[in-house]
């Protein structure tokens, strides 16, 4: 889960432009015409940070913003593609899915995600 206050990103958003959708956003995120506005990236930065917790990583350990897809089937449910780390991490863990809930008010957004798939045991002596 993670929670995010919609100012902090309106303040980054200010501050880096559209630099900041760059960073965080992968360009199949993005449809065409479409503004990036603080609340909707809030929402993105959200689910993604959610996810990077379900993997057991955080954004650390060759997880970047960019490889957590966080897009809307045409009934707007949100949906999860993963790449490079990400998939890694999450094919290493044994997750098959990631079931994701995003929601707003106007000075938060949350994300909520579930990951099920075959439990995988890290062998965590190489560490």
């Amino acid at each position: 889960m993670d929670l995010v206050a919609v100012k902090r990103i309106a303040d980054l958003l200010e501050r880096w432009g559209a630099r900041l959708g760059n960073k965080l956003l992968n360009a199949a995120e993005i449809r065409p015409g479409q503004a990036l506005t603080a609340a909707w990236l809030a929402r993105q930065f959200a689910a993604k940070e959610a996810v990077s917790k379900a993997l057991g990583t955080g954004m650390r350990g060759g997880i970047y913003f960019r490889d957590i897809r966080v897009l809307r089937s045409p009934d707007g449910v949100p949906k999860v593609q993963l790449a490079n780390g990400a998939l890694q991490r999450a094919t290493r863990l044994g997750i098959e899915t990631i079931h994701l809930s995003i929601s707003d008010e106007s000075d938060y957004a949350i994300a909520f995600v579930v990951a099920e798939g075959a439990t995988v045991v890290e062998d965590t002596a190489k560490k």
